[in-house]
C-alpha cells in the first residue's frame, strides 16, 4: 500500500516537473535520485545486518545479514586476487 502511494506521488510530481525541463535533465535527476536511495537502503541494511540485535522485523534483519555476507565475500575475493 505504501509503495502504491509513493508511486502515485511520484507520478503526480513528475507531471508537474516534466513540462518545465528537458528530457536529459529529467533522466539525470531521476537516475541521481534512484542511485541515492539505493545506496541509502544498502547502507542501512549493512548496518542492520552488522548489529547483534535489532528491533526491526525478522526479514529486515535477514536481508541485512545477507548484505553483510555479500560484502564479506566480495572483500575476500578482492583481497585474494580472484576478482580484478
Amino acid at each position: 500500500l505504501l509503495a502504491a502511494i509513493a508511486y502515485s506521488m511520484h507520478v503526480v510530481r513528475l507531471g508537474e516537473y516534466a513540462p518545465r525541463t528537458t528530457a536529459i535533465k529529467l533522466a539525470a535527476s531521476k537516475a541521481t535520485t534512484e542511485a541515492f536511495l539505493s545506496i541509502a537502503l544498502v547502507a542501512t541494511l549493512f548496518f542492520v545486518g552488522g548489529s547483534a540485535q535489532s528491533p526491526l522485523p525478522e526479514f529486515v534483519n535477514k536481508i541485512g545479514h545477507e548484505v553483510v555476507e555479500y560484502y564479506n565475500a566480495i572483500s575476500s575475493a578482492v583481497m585474494n586476487g580472484s576478482v580484478l
